[in-house]
Order: C-alpha cells, then sequence, then structure tokens
C-alpha cells in the first residue's frame, strides 16, 4: 500500500475511533459531557482529514513529510483506532 493512502486509511481509523468511544462513554460510561464532545469532534476532524488524504493522496507532498513519518503515522493511527473501535465493542457488549 502506498504510504501516503496508509497515513489516510491510519487517520481515518483514529477519527473512527474517536467517534466511537465517544458515542459509547455517552451511552454507557462516566465521562463528562465536555470530554465526549471533545472526542466527538476531534474524530469528526480526523475522519474529515483522513477521507481527503484517501480519496486524494496527492493532497501530501512527499517533499514536505518524510515517508517515515508519514508511514509511522498510518500504523499507530490503524492500530490505536482499531484498539478504539475493539473497546467500544466490547464495553457496548458488556453492557447488553
Amino acid at each position: 500500500m502506498e504510504t501516503r493512502l496508509r497515513y489516510g486509511y491510519g487517520v481515518v481509523l483514529l477519527g473512527l475511533g474517536n467517534v466511537a468511544v465517544g458515542a459509547t462513554q455517552l451511552a454507557f460510561g462516566g465521562q463528562s459531557t465536555i470530554v465526549i464532545a471533545m472526542e466527538a469532534i476531534v474524530g469528526i476532524l480526523l475522519l474529515g482529514f483522513g477521507y481527503g488524504v484517501v480519496t486524494d493522496p496527492e493532497r501530501i507532498d512527499p517533499e514536505q513529510i518524510s515517508p517515515r513519518v508519514l508511514g509511522v503515522v498510518g500504523y499507530v493511527g490503524i492500530i490505536m483506532g482499531g484498539a478504539m473501535l475493539a473497546w467500544s465493542a466490547l464495553v457496548v457488549v458488556n453492557a447488553l
């Protein structure tokens, strides 16, 4: 997979994870409303930015950002976003 595309998918997954954690906390958690709102807003921003990169990877200039940095951010986003989605699913299943 191309590095810029991997970066985009990582940011999208991280955004989905943030939105999922915010929704899970709203439904079943004990966090304050402001923290939930911040999670949701950050998640929506990440989703939008990541979607923009996935639909047009040329938006990121490889001469401005190191391909190694893009790769690391992509992998970390994929791992963290996936973990956040899994955690949210686990909380929902345990709450039901």
